[in-house]
């Protein structure tokens, strides 16, 4: 093993066990809230320095590649949130052995990503372009946007992987820390690259893998090269054991699934939008894609708060501690998600005007912002549901609720309703999907609730005070 000499003792992570339930979702949830918070930010603010300093078909283009970074991203999920679950229940069952096992293999996996997603998407660029929806005057924007993301695509694997690592420690606050210098060094260079380089989007592209390449210094530097971490890297831990990736892949993959099917159904909505209203529709879209990144971060902090949570109890044997926990994420999710509701449907305008002094683009965003966001207001209950079963190491139902909205709604409901209600039915898709899957994950929800009551029945309800 590799070890410092002034290296610190092993941390207890036995506060995920004691502490009451709701001060320890609001320790683990408030900081991943705010750095999540800070990265939704910048896409944001990327998006209203395009629009303002390069222009309608710029602000298009980063609609037609957000759709390859959420396939990018979602391999990076799946080795980290997978690696999470297995080492937050292997934590709580105190057997660090089989946690620094896992952790040495995400960082194998990590490295066999990071190499190779670069050279596949790279070799092809021009056709995966195409292929998610650019078309002129979009076109030329988008491989150039996408062609200077490609380089930083190694660290972004490392900085979005590990970060799932540290909290499943309970390290929330670093983890935040990580997602706030990359945010904050993207948005100033954002700035500097558009207005003062007149570089256009290119720079915007630019200015976003220098902030991922200072994420992945942070986390390396800050958390484990200083060994603040309770795991101990050793090289042996490296070496890929079948069992251990295999484990780590099933529980990760409905992650994988779920960003994978945005990306998937990303396309296929673009394309269509593109076809039944032009490139103001998608540029409108993308607009709204980013304000949905930022309202749903706080709701993705508060489960990245919950998981660890749920698993270390789970893994130890204290049910009734997981049910306290997945009952109270979920209240608060939820409201988070109907304040976003109110708040959409009330100022489409004014939010729009912030991207955009296009007045076309104004008017064309507030039809589009007040019908897809009907729904919205059930995700926060959604969000909460597929990590409850991730936290427990089900990966069946993980990839069910994950699946459910984009793969068994959203899909089929784009492909059949514009067909009959032009750009009205595309945009309707997503309220109707959100209808639907609410549905499915208050059923496998209420299921495992009860699971949880029979494990647990002489224990006595878990205050969350």
């Amino acid at each position: 093993m590799i070890r410092s000499p002034k290296q610190a003792p092993r941390k207890s992570r036995a506060f995920l066990g004691k502490d009451p339930i709701g001060p320890l979702l609001a320790r683990l949830s408030l900081p991943a809230m705010v750095g999540m918070l800070v990265m939704a930010s910048y896409q944001v603010v990327d998006a209203i320095f395009i629009g303002r300093g390069v222009g309608t078909a710029a602000l298009g283009s980063i609609t037609i590649i957000f759709p390859i970074t959420m396939l990018m991203g979602a391999i990076a999920a799946m080795i980290g949130v997978g690696g999470a679950s297995v080492i937050s229940r292997a934590l709580g069952a105190e057997d660090h052995n089989r946690a620094e096992r896992a952790f040495g293999n995400v960082l194998f996996l990590i490295l066999c990503a990071g190499l190779l997603i670069p050279l596949g998407v790279g070799a092809f660029l021009h056709r995966i372009v195409y292929f998610f929806g650019a078309r002129d005057p979009i076109l030329p924007y988008a491989v150039i946007y996408l062609e200077t993301l490609l380089l930083g695509v190694p660290l972004h694997i490392f900085a979005m992987s590990s970060n799932n690592v540290v909290r499943a420690e309970g390290e929330a606050k670093t983890a935040m820390m990580t997602m706030i210098v990359g945010a904050l060094v993207n948005v100033v260079l954002d700035w500097h690259f558009i207005f003062n380089l007149s570089l256009g989007i290119r720079g915007a592209a630019l200015a976003t893998i220098i902030g991922q390449g200072c994420s992945a210094l942070w986390l390396f530097s800050w958390f484990f090269l200083r060994r603040r971490s309770c795991l101990e890297f050793s090289w042996k831990n490296l070496i890929p054991r079948k069992t251990m990736i295999g484990e780590i892949l099933a529980i990760g993959f409905s992650d994988f699934l779920r960003m994978g099917a945005v990306g998937m159904v990303g396309a296929i909505s673009n394309t269509t939008i593109f076809l039944h209203g032009g490139h103001l529709f998608v540029a409108a879209f993308g607009v709204i894609q980013r304000l949905f990144a930022l309202i749903f971060m706080p709701i993705f902090g508060i489960s990245q708060g919950a998981q660890p949570i749920v698993g270390f109890n789970f893994g130890a044997g204290q049910y009734h501690r997981s049910r306290a926990a997945i009952r109270l994420a979920s209240f608060v999710a939820t409201a988070f998600s109907c304040t976003a509701f109110v708040l959409l449907q009330s100022f489409p305008a004014q939010i729009m005007e912030f991207f955009s002094p296009d007045p076309l683009l104004v008017e064309t965003g507030i039809r589009v912002m007040r019908l897809i966001s009907l729904g919205i207001w059930l995700v926060g209950f959604q969000v909460i549901g597929a990590t409850v079963f991730q936290a427990l190491g089900k990966a069946l139902p993980a990839m069910i609720l994950s699946l459910s909205r984009q793969v068994l709604f959203v899909l089929p409901l784009m492909v059949i309703l514009p067909r009959f209600f032009g750009i009205t039915g595309a945009l309707s898709t997503f309220p109707l999907a959100d209808g639907l899957s609410a549905l499915v994950t208050l059923w496998l929800v209420r299921k495992e609730l009860q699971i949880l009551d029979d494990l647990s029945p002489v224990l006595p309800e878990e205050s969350p005070v």
